[in-house]
Order: C-alpha cells, then structure tokens, then sequence
C-alpha cells in the first residue's frame, strides 16, 4: 500500500495543506483487514509551511463487517434462502443491535412461510386437515387467512363430491335393482 500511487498522492495533498477525512482500511501485520473512520488534519508553522499532520481516528471495522455480512443475508433471502443469521457473539453495541434486528426479521419472515409449506405439503398428501395456526399479523395475517380460507373450501367441495357420488352409487344401485 505503502508504495501505491494513491497513497503517495494522499500524503502529498496532505504536505501541500489539504484536509482529509473519510474512511480508510489498512492491513495489520497478521494480514487482517481493518477500517478506521479518521480525519487528517496538516498544521502550519508561521511561515504556512505543513510540519506536522494530526490524525484522529476511530476503528470502524466491526461496523463495515457487519455491513458486509447484512448484505449476505439479503443477498441469500433474495435467492429465497432464509436459514442463515448473522454471527452476534463477538460483536458489542450497535453492530451487534443490527444483527440481533436483522436475525429477528428473518425468524419473523421464515415462521409463516415454514407453516404454510407444511399446510401446503399435507394439502399435496390429499390430507386436508391442516391450517396455518400462528399468531399472524399484517401481510403474514393475509397469507394466513387466503391459505385457510382456501383448504376449508377445497375441503367443503372434496365433501360435496364425496356426498355427490355417494347419491350417484345409491342412484345406480336403485337403477340396477
């Protein structure tokens, strides 16, 4: 990094009195990665000549991990994939808050949708005896209810051809007799 064209032309705008502020990542001697929001700020001497620069910084790496981890998760559940959650331990403050949010929104998303495949398994099983059960609110409400309403009628029109052909043998029977 040391020797990039960038960086040299960072450090020069910073000679010539330039302030500088944003969000920069280094790599520590292990070959980890880590960001730091900081500003540099170059003082003059009496002359107007740069003698030093002051750097205040703050470690934001946990923030852009956790940034970098949300966009998987949304990435996986536009896939339809919607098991993985994010990693909280080791994670402290608002990070940790947001994945703890984001892991919470997911288990509300999967708890109707996993309900009404297995209504809709046993549905597929001709077994008619299912209904999504969970306390549903808004569009997960509106699932519910069209996924229920639904099986009662497909079940209400599976007994009225079951009445139907039971008149129709018994109708039969009487003709053959």
């Amino acid at each position: 990094e040391k020797i990039s064209q960038s960086y040299g032309n960072f450090w020069n705008e910073l000679r010539a009195g330039s302030f500088k502020s944003g969000e920069y990542k280094h790599v520590a001697k292990g070959g980890n990665e880590i960001w730091i929001q900081a500003s540099y700020t170059p003082v003059k001497d009496a002359n107007g000549k740069v003698f030093k620069v002051v750097k205040y910084a703050s470690d934001i790496t946990e923030q852009k991990q956790t940034v970098v981890e949300v966009g998987k998760l949304i990435d996986a559940a536009k896939r339809g994939e919607l098991d993985d959650r994010a990693a909280v331990e080791g994670t402290s403050g608002d990070s940790r808050v947001l994945r703890e949010n984001i892991n919470a929104m997911l288990d509300a998303i999967t708890a109707p949708i996993n309900e009404v495949a297995v209504v809709m398994q046993a549905v597929a099983e001709k077994d008619l005896t299912y209904y999504v059960q969970g306390e549903y609110h808004g569009k997960f409400e509106e699932l519910q209810n069209n996924t229920n309403s639904a099986i009662g009628q497909l079940a209400d029109f599976m007994a009225l051809v079951m009445n139907s052909s039971g008149e129709v043998s018994s109708a039969s029977a009487l003709i053959a007799s």
